[in-house]
């Protein structure tokens, strides 16, 4: 067990662990499930994405039954589609506290 292995489980006995802009694999996300990471932070935001050959952080936790993913449901930051192919019991969706406003055009 690595000393990361080592922290996730000691820090998971009195935190929520949730993996969060990485770039970890998908066996190596697997495994911080493993030893008590709980979920996962802007599921799809600056982290490795769902691929077919290299599944990553997304694939880890749409693989795994007890992790929870939360998702930036706003249609900007994550495209709405998106919504649909993650697992709706395991999704904690949420908001980034943006107000998007369509610039408007000064009249001449």
């Amino acid at each position: 067990m690595c000393i990361r292995d080592r922290f996730i489980k000691k820090a998971s006995k009195s935190y929520v662990i949730s993996l969060a802009h990485t770039e970890a694999s998908f066996d190596e996300s697997k495994k911080a499930f493993k030893y008590g990471a709980k979920q996962v932070t802007h599921m799809f935001n600056a982290m490795t994405g769902l691929n077919h050959r290299t599944p990553g952080v997304v694939g880890a936790v749409l693989d795994d039954e007890k992790a929870m993913a939360e998702l930036i449901c706003d249609g900007i930051h994550v495209h709405l589609s998106l919504i649909h192919i993650s697992e709706p019991t395991r999704l904690l969706s949420i908001s980034y506290a943006v107000f998007c406003l369509k610039k408007k055009k000064k009249k001449k």
